[in-house]
């Protein structure tokens, strides 16, 4: 074979080496990944034949098989010989009491999800231009990079990592001894004003509270200069967060908001 064409199909070879991703990532979010999970259950409870999933979700064989790989890779189901078999992540994403810690595990469980929310958690996420840069020095083809950054930002959101902020990585549970959960509400970094002593401890005088609140008690900053804008986004940060955790009593009437006089404020 002449040297020219030994050349060229090395050349080919190496350009499609380069362009094929070495990290696994989902083409589809976490949403549609549980959807996939809990069509498993409704038909079999732990396993179903492919067809039986694809008439449960409406969808063609291709379609399905898509859903099928994108469950795979958050971890919560298998597929051998056109049998889908759900794993235990799986079977815990469709208890109502499981599924909000178990989007958390399928979400570390992604490669790349777990490499990008090491590198970032507590710290404000970079542009989406360098998140993408990230993701393409993992592995992530040039091609399909924007499209990975997209989906890890929503299935980021649908697991609760944006609960706190909607620019950094913050686990929403506390870590359990199994179950590969955080271990604790991250503490931001000293580059994004940290909060107090009492406010890191964790446990604000030993009783207990939800990690969101923890959370947002951690971006108080110490005594000292605090701008009004960063002011009014705490503000507005603690009233979403107990919007989410605390019901309303019905002994009220109105609406609450949340407005500072810069002038007073001096």
């Amino acid at each position: 074979m002449p040297a020219g064409t030994v050349n060229g199909i090395h050349g080919v070879r190496e350009k499609l080496r380069r362009e094929k991703s070495w990290i696994e990532f989902p083409y589809l979010d976490l949403e549609e990944a549980v959807k996939t999970a809990t069509g498993v259950q409704s038909i079999g409870r732990t396993s179903c034949q492919l067809n039986q999933l694809s008439t449960r979700l409406e969808l063609p064989a291709t379609g399905t098989r898509v859903r099928v790989n994108t469950a795979r890779i958050f971890g919560l189901m298998s597929i051998s010989q056109s049998i889908v078999t759900l794993t235990s992540l799986g079977i815990r994403i469709g208890d109502p009491e499981q599924e909000a810690a178990a989007k958390i595990d399928a979400f570390l469980t992604v490669p790349l999800y777990k490499s990008a929310y090491e590198k970032f958690k507590a710290n404000v996420l970079p542009e989406p231009s360098e998140l993408e840069s990230m993701m393409e020095s993992e592995g992530v083809p040039k091609k399909q990079k924007e499209v990975a950054r997209r989906i890890f930002m929503r299935s980021a959101k649908q697991a609760g990592f944006f609960g706190v902020r909607h620019d950094m990585l913050i686990s929403p549970f506390p870590q359990k001894s199994t179950g590969g959960i955080s271990q604790q509400v991250e503490k931001p970094s000293q580059n994004h004003g940290e909060g107090n002593s009492a406010g890191r401890s964790g446990d604000f005088g030993g009783n207990y509270r939800h990690p969101l609140i923890n959370g947002l008690m951690m971006k108080l900053p110490p005594e000292g200069e605090w701008t009004i804008e960063a002011r009014k986004k705490w503000l507005q940060a603690a009233s979403n967060i107990f919007d989410l955790i605390y019901t309303d009593c019905g002994e009220g009437k109105g609406t609450l908001a949340i407005t500072i006089d810069k002038d007073s404020a001096k």
